[in-house]
């Protein structure tokens, strides 16, 4: 990966290769953790592909109103599964809260528009699981922050008006963790190889883009949903470059957003760090 879009090469902790092995380390031992820990139904299919799955993690107590957090990992859209990232789920099911860990196709195997349109499938999918819910959070980290932010710039009108009407009813929080709100710029990129971007599928689905922020600032009113962005100190210079450009386009069309910045953090200890319930990332999303 070139080196401005690498946050590996940013962590000012470790290597970048060191900085890799140890993300991968955490993710499995802690993963591994949360299904000892919770109860788990790992491997729900909702479309036709096999990565077209999820990971359900239940607290301890459960109702019908329970509420409900989704989680989309990162990988730059080429790599993981929900499996990888079960550790998200502790603090989640710790707070008393569902926690859905979703997975799609991966380029170059499939196009952004389809992994888009799964994630899509995704939502529509898990609400006839959870018809009661009180309140359903979306959240997502890296590549996982652009598919929330573009799950916001969804006219799910199109989805039918019962879909329509239950997020009405319950998306209350999107959380954007590092997210990348902008592809054009990775279309001159050695990445490109396996994204296989065009310019007109860059433009169309990056979160940036004036038709995907007016249909944002649309849903973000219609359903009452806070959105929280949050960036970390070291991170790759692109990611924080474009964070900061959606930022100040998103206030300059008037939508509600409120910025967090974790001061000492980079890009995968952020993650990492999740478990811990007091986290600043586990009570951003967990609140």
């Amino acid at each position: 990966m070139s080196d401005e879009h690498s946050p590996s090469k940013y962590t000012n902790r470790l290597p970048a290769h060191q900085a890799l092995e140890e993300f991968l380390r955490v993710l499995t031992e802690k993963s591994k953790l949360a299904r000892e820990k919770y109860r788990v139904v790992q491997n729900i299919q909702y479309g036709d592909s096999d990565r077209q799955v999820v990971d359900i993690y239940y607290p301890d107590k459960v109702e019908s109103e329970t509420e409900v957090v989704f989680f989309f990992h990162g990988g730059y859209w080429q790599e993981g599964n929900p499996e990888m990232y079960g550790l998200t789920a502790i603090p989640v099911a710790q707070s008393g809260k569902i926690c859905v860990v979703v997975g799609t196709d991966l380029t170059p195997h499939v196009s952004f528009s389809t992994i888009l349109e799964q994630c899509r499938k995704a939502i529509c999918h898990f609400a006839n699981f959870f018809p009661l819910t009180s309140k359903i959070t979306i959240s997502g980290h890296s590549s996982g922050g652009h598919l929330c932010a573009m799950l916001l710039s969804t006219d799910w009108s199109v989805f039918g008006k019962d879909i329509s009407s239950y997020l009405e009813r319950t998306l209350r929080k999107a959380v954007l963790i590092c997210g990348i709100f902008e592809l054009q710029h990775l279309k001159e990129t050695r990445e490109n190889e396996n994204l296989k971007l065009t310019t007109e599928e860059a433009i169309k689905n990056s979160p940036i883009s004036a038709h995907n922020i007016k249909t944002l600032k649309e849903n973000i009113s219609n359903f009452g949903c806070e959105l929280v962005l949050v960036c970390v100190e070291n991170d790759a210079p692109t990611i924080l470059q474009w964070n900061d450009a959606y930022l100040k386009e998103l206030k300059s069309n008037n939508v509600h957003v409120t910025y967090k910045l974790l001061n000492g953090l980079d890009h995968f200890n952020v993650i990492q760090n999740i478990t811990d319930p007091a986290s600043a990332l586990a009570q951003i999303i967990v609140q």
